[in-house]
């Protein structure tokens, strides 16, 4: 398993411990697709991505693209890639990428699919009071996280848990389960699950009016929106 090419796709911190994990198990990263270094904090500093960080400490070669336009599609056809691994990328691939590995590309989504299909899985899970979520990989398709599912482990979220908690319990799960689901995929012992559609809910991108507290809402309303904000 170790002579297989793979390539990491991801940006934010909870990407970058997926990374980790991949390294710590002795696999081969030949690349690293990350979003562009972006300016933040006070006086604007150019910062790279917790994953783009974590690669260049590991002298992993890290690529930055706007877009997937046929030069990035010709780097990757290039390197020869036998997976690519997406977490928390930040961009949708086209079929062009899509269909360049030899065992495809997977994607790590923290909630149990077709459940909180989107960007903002776990705060949508808290706001709504679930009773419990899930770490599902999955096989990319063209369409957002609606690929036959390869894996899925599920959570149960205490009733104390904020948005960083669940986050936390959520990595070590998803990192365990990502270990123990490449050597299959490379085996090719992999049982696909479709999704039912009719059962997708969806996550999308929370904005500064979604964390607004509406008072008149239920005491149980307003602190599931507090935690899935928290802290």
């Amino acid at each position: 398993m170790n002579n297989k090419k793979i390539i990491f796709m991801g940006s934010p911190k909870i990407a970058s411990q997926y990374l980790d994990a991949l390294l710590k198990n002795n696999l081969v990263i030949s690349a690293v697709f990350t979003q562009p270094p972006k300016k933040k904090y006070r006086g604007l500093k150019i910062i790279e991505s917790e994953v783009h960080q974590l690669a260049n400490k590991h002298n992993i070669k890290v690529y930055c693209p706007n877009t997937f336009d046929n030069d990035t599609i010709e780097i990757i056809s290039n390197l020869n890639p036998d997976l690519i691994i997406v977490m928390a990328y930040g961009k949708l691939l086209p079929k062009e990428i899509l269909n360049l590995p030899n065992f495809g590309c997977i994607n790590i989504h923290v909630s149990l699919l077709p459940r909180w299909r989107g960007a903002a899985p776990i705060e949508y899970a808290l706001i709504n009071g679930d009773k419990n979520t899930g770490i599902s990989i999955i096989k990319l398709i063209e369409k957002l996280d609606a690929g036959p599912i390869i894996n899925q482990k599920k959570v149960e979220i205490d009733d104390n848990f904020n948005k960083i908690e669940l986050s936390n319990k959520l990595t070590d799960v998803g990192t365990k389960l990502l270990i123990e689901t490449i050597p299959l995929i490379f085996k090719e012992k992999i049982s696909y699950s479709i999704q039912d559609n009719n059962l997708a809910t969806y996550a999308n991108k929370i904005s500064s009016k979604d964390r607004k507290i509406d008072f008149n809402k239920s005491v149980n309303e307003v602190l599931n929106l507090i935690r899935a904000h928290s802290p």
